[in-house]
């Protein structure tokens, strides 16, 4: 059986969110530890087949670093 795959829709969503941890880290409102776990969440539930938490994290991603636990940035 053939794994599923992100569309090319889903990996600009990747692309954005990527710039994002990367903009909040250089602006110091994000550690390179939480970008860190971050990162790490996504690419085990990647290798796991977990696509629905990658989905999650894809559409509601950039809405979830900007609460705690991961930031105050409001």
């Amino acid at each position: 059986m053939a794994k599923a795959a992100l569309t090319n829709k889903e990996i600009k969503q990747m692309d954005a969110l990527v710039d994002d941890l990367l903009d909040l880290l250089e602006q110091g409102s994000l550690t390179k530890l939480q970008v860190r776990g971050i990162v790490t969440h996504l690419t085990i539930a990647a290798a796991e087949d977990n696509l629905s938490e990658v989905r999650h994290w894809l559409d509601e991603g950039r809405k979830l670093i900007r609460q705690p636990p991961y930031a105050d940035i409001g």
